[in-house]
């Protein structure tokens, strides 16, 4: 009888098991989750949840799990937002900042489930690779819709605020959140535009309206944020007057996000450029320039109540009557003479 061997699989590679000690892991232990449906033949069922949130972050399993906990963070998240808001609560107050801690500490949990499972996951199919491991590749899964979508209730320059050295160390001075480093904290995010609105928006999806000089929408997913121009949003200057940057949003609605590279200038779009950036959280650039056409905004933008054929049909009758009053002026004048 001859004996069929199968050929030689090589070692699943693994992603060394150090995390399960670290700092970041330890706050996602600690933190309340999503309970995973355990099999009928498991009867331990702490051991069994353990076990999954260890798999979610080992690089070899898809991403379920992953979508599973961080619908869990968000959902309970907007439920103390929701609260904050119904109660009217502060930022200030002893209670307000009680809240905005929970809330934090659930757009933390989410910010280091979707950064370390993206890290392992591309770090496994890194050492699959290198040992030729094909069966057990598998397919580069990328992040749950939930994930994608993912903005934290404060923005993005607060959870790295809080977050530190969190990722990257073992020893990090955040993983308790001090109530007197976080008031700090939401106080200076306070001051600045409000930022990281829509980061994993295209900016085709994007539109900037202009209702008025003193009133713009920027609306995406279905999401409109209603922007009056201050000090705080950056459209307002220190002598409370229009920045470069609300004067360059007017023109592009104007034109309908078309401007001759005559109209405006390049400092002035670099403005904008970057004031884009920071308000929508993407990175990617929001205005091209075309040669035939001068600057092109990669989002939708206009100012409904406004013509430019108006405009001009105006600019056009004010040269005409000065015209006119200048060849009276002349006639007036040869009369006198």
């Amino acid at each position: 009888m001859i004996d069929n061997q199968l050929p030689e699989q090589p070692d699943i590679p693994n992603i060394p098991d150090n995390y399960l000690k670290s700092d970041w892991y330890k706050i996602l232990k600690n933190i309340d989750k999503h309970i995973f449906e355990k099999p009928k033949d498991k009867t331990d069922n702490d051991w069994f949840q353990a076990y999954i949130l260890e798999s979610c972050f080992s690089g070899l399993h898809d991403n379920r799990y992953l979508e599973q906990l961080v619908t869990y963070w968000v959902d309970k998240r907007n439920e103390i937002v929701k609260k904050m808001e119904k109660g009217n609560w502060s930022r200030k107050s002893i209670t307000g900042l009680k809240l905005c801690k929970s809330i934090i500490e659930y757009d933390r949990a989410c910010f280091i489930a979707i950064k370390k499972y993206l890290q392992h996951r591309k770090l496994y199919v890194e050492l699959a690779e290198k040992e030729n491991a094909d069966y057990f590749k598998g397919e580069n899964y990328g992040l749950p819709s939930i994930a994608k979508r993912y903005e934290p209730h404060f923005g993005f320059p607060v959870i790295n605020k809080v977050m530190g050295d969190l990722l990257t160390t073992d020893e990090s001075e955040r993983v308790q959140l001090d109530t007197a480093d976080l008031s700090k904290i939401l106080a200076e995010d306070a001051t600045q535009v409000k930022v990281a609105r829509c980061p994993n928006t295209p900016w085709k999806e994007i539109s900037i309206i202009a209702i008025s000089t003193k009133e713009f929408h920027v609306i995406y997913r279905g999401i409109k944020d209603i922007v009056k121009p201050n000090r705080k949003n950056k459209l307002m200057n220190q002598s409370n007057e229009y920045s470069d940057e609300c004067k360059s949003l007017v023109i592009f609605a104007m034109h309908n996000g078309i401007v001759k590279s005559n109209k405006i200038t390049k400092k002035d779009v670099s403005r904008y450029r970057d004031w884009l950036r920071e308000y929508t959280g993407r990175e990617d650039n929001p205005i091209k320039y075309i040669k035939d056409q001068g600057y092109v905004t990669q989002f939708k933008t206009e100012y409904p109540h406004y013509s430019i054929k108006e405009k001009r049909q105006k600019e056009n009758d004010d040269f005409d009557t000065r015209n006119n009053e200048q060849k009276n002026n002349k006639w007036k004048n040869i009369k006198e003479y």
